[in-house]
């Protein structure tokens, strides 16, 4: 009879694991694509697959800045100005921040308005995590390049992309996340495989 309730309790703990993995195997790389109609706002709300995205910009003062949205992707622009709408270090330097409403590991980014000299830098929840040249860049300042951050540690939430010198600017066009499990998952994931193993134990004492 015990060894009978040990086969059932290792079945259905085998059971609950194989649905975690596959949930787990199950994630996917999420597009958000931030082009759209010419507008100007303090802030852009998009949502993809469950995951919220805000989008604000900032300058190196703290300053809040709106966002200027159009075809070619996403920039900051300083209000009653005549400064662009790329994301630029003419002047302070200007950040364009994505905040997600849950955690994601960043893929890649693809950039566009890409000069031959275009370098960004970006900040995962606040850190300074790559500085790099944009790829894809031409002397006609119409270049579009992906980035490919698989190389680097970018798991976060809050992720800033911003410049490096004056005569950086670029628009972001699209980026491409993961989500990334939550902690209670993982840690039930770990306690479910801790007890299959206990089971197991406890079958070949009593055998």
């Amino acid at each position: 009879m015990e060894n009978m309730f040990f086969k059932a309790a290792i079945a259905g703990t085998a059971a609950t694991l194989s649905v975690i993995t596959l949930n787990l195997e199950a994630a996917q790389a999420i597009t958000f694509n931030l082009g759209g109609f010419p507008t100007v706002s303090s802030s852009f709300f998009l949502q993809e697959d469950g995951i919220g995205l805000t989008i604000n910009g900032s300058d190196e003062n703290g300053n809040s800045r709106s966002v200027a949205r159009g075809p070619n992707g996403v920039g900051v622009f300083l209000d009653g100005s005549a400064d662009d709408f790329e994301t630029d270090g003419f002047g302070p330097d200007e950040t364009l921040n994505l905040l997600f409403d849950s955690t994601v590991d960043l893929i890649s980014a693809t950039f566009s308005r890409v000069g031959f000299n275009d370098d960004f830098r970006l900040f995962v929840d606040g850190s300074a995590t790559v500085d790099a040249d944009i790829p894809g860049g031409n002397i006609f300042d119409f270049g579009i390049g992906t980035f490919d951050f698989t190389p680097f540690e970018t798991i976060g939430d809050q992720f800033g992309f911003t410049v490096i010198g004056f005569n950086d600017d670029f628009f972001l066009k699209s980026v491409e996340v993961e989500k990334v499990p939550e902690p209670a998952l993982m840690l039930g994931l770990g306690a479910v495989a801790a007890g299959l193993l206990a089971q197991k134990r406890s079958r070949k004492e009593t055998v």
